[in-house]
């Protein structure tokens, strides 16, 4: 908006002749400050064409999960870098406390052991992976709907 040159006082296009505050005649001569409808500079509707982001799907979340869970590949692949590396390391403190209890203290074979610690760790992000599908409001680490 403009401002009168005298007082400083707010104009309207109208008031252009005399300020309608101070009384001071042609507060605008001179001035070049013109308005522009802001609403007419910025659009509504966002421009997919100047941006060739493609939104990341639920399915391949889901996929990335029950394949690569306990690397964090689900939460790379959706620009979660942090979270991917506290779900490795939370993977790694969990299968560990599987497998060295049964180990150590049960007296299980190696193999047995191994395997029944992956397979829960497996287990565990196959249920995240069905979250991952389940869950439609998620987003991705842009902000994005995952479609």
């Amino acid at each position: 908006m403009p401002i009168c040159k005298n007082c400083g006082s707010r104009l309207t296009r109208f008031d252009k002749d005399v300020c309608p505050v101070c009384g001071f005649k042609k507060p605008l001569e001179g001035v070049s400050s013109d308005t522009i409808e802001i609403t007419a500079e910025i659009s509504a509707v966002k421009d997919d064409n100047k941006s060739s982001y493609k939104p990341k799907s639920r399915k391949m979340a889901f996929l990335y999960s029950a394949l690569l869970g306990f690397t964090g590949a689900p939460f790379y692949y959706l620009k979660y870098y942090m979270t991917g590396m506290i779900w490795l390391l939370a993977n790694l403190l969990v299968g560990g406390g599987i497998f060295v209890p049964l180990f150590v203290f049960a007296q299980l074979s190696l193999l047995l052991s191994l395997l029944i610690s992956i397979g829960t760790l497996y287990i565990l992000n196959i249920i995240l992976g069905f979250y991952f599908l389940s869950k439609h409001d998620l987003k991705d680490g842009r902000g994005e709907f995952l479609r």
